[in-house]
């Protein structure tokens, strides 16, 4: 695919111009996106399925291993990375390998942020539950008051967790800019994405921040429509096992899993193609956050002569 040029690309465009650019880019080239997303499409619409029946405590498939379910979340983990390789292709006209070797790079401290993000949030969970935790008392009396006090200690637990939570979330914002250039420009390391490129996303915080939650909020009601089938049959498959955990027996026909498979797949291969609109939506995201970028060093730049000049 003919990668957009610099001038259509680098320009400074409102939230509402950077998803029209995005939807308009995702018609034009829905043809070749087609054909060049296919083969990663296809292998991660055929292993979803599996790694989700397996994680379903299903009588019928009997408890699966835990390697099996290692196993099931390596491959899942390669299809994730061979998918979104050829999906950043369609950005930066590199090599298939080229952007595996990137995107393998950046799925790894995914994981690693997401390890210490979560570590983080243990940590001040076990702080606040220092702090606000009541004594215990063996006194039946005393006892019924320290349960009050714990429901009231949990209360505030949760609401600290939960503003911790939403201040994490909203400096994880300027990550969106930071990865999107680490794919988009070749010259981007992978250490500038915690600095320099950090440090501009965090300056134009707020288009970015509306940016995400407007096309994230579009993606969510576009995804839920075509999830409607694969919520109705995993609804039914619960409440089968859910059923059968009691002792009632199975109420599902015979080739119900077969069913589920099936849907399951049609939704993931769909799916596969419905991310690349946030994909565009990315790009020119960071396409405008760079204008903005060189005209902020632009207006330095000439407000540095001006000063100097009127020195002189």
């Amino acid at each position: 695919m003919e990668r957009v040029k610099n001038d259509e690309l680098l320009k400074n465009r409102g939230l509402g111009a950077t998803l029209k650019a995005a939807y308009n880019m995702y018609l034009a080239r829905f043809q070749f996106v087609l054909k060049h997303l296919w083969p990663a499409a296809l292998g991660y619409a055929l292993l979803a399925p599996i790694q989700m029946l397996i994680s379903l405590p299903s009588v019928q498939m009997g408890r699966p291993s835990i390697w099996l379910i290692i196993a099931s979340f390596l491959l899942a983990l390669v299809i994730s990375v061979v998918l979104d390789s050829r999906i950043s292709q369609l950005l930066n006209n590199k090599s298939w390998k080229w952007n595996v070797r990137r995107m393998f790079k950046m799925f790894l401290l995914t994981y690693a942020l997401t390890l210490l993000v979560s570590l983080l949030i243990g940590l001040v969970w076990g702080l606040s539950w220092l702090m606000f935790a009541p004594q215990e008392s063996s006194t039946p009396v005393e006892a019924q008051l320290v349960l009050e006090q714990v429901a009231a200690a949990s209360l505030k637990i949760l609401a600290v967790v939960g503003i911790f939570c939403v201040v994490i979330g909203l400096l994880m914002v300027p990550f969106a800019f930071s990865f999107t250039k680490y794919i988009v420009d070749t010259t981007s390391r992978l250490r500038d994405m915690f600095f320099r490129t950090y440090r501009q996303g965090l300056r134009h915080w707020g288009y970015i921040f509306a940016t995400l939650v407007l096309s994230g909020l579009l993606l969510t009601i576009v995804i839920f429509l075509f999830c409607l089938p694969l919520i109705i049959v995993y609804m039914a498959l619960f409440m089968d096992v859910r059923g059968m955990a009691g002792g009632d027996p199975s109420g599902l026909p015979g080739g119900f899993t077969w069913l589920v498979y099936f849907v399951t797949f049609a939704t993931c291969f769909v799916l596969s193609y419905v991310v690349v609109f946030f994909a565009f939506v990315c790009y020119y995201m960071y396409g405008t956050v760079e204008t903005r970028e060189k005209e902020r060093e632009t207006g330095n730049k000439l407000s540095a002569i001006k000063i100097v000049e009127e020195g002189v």
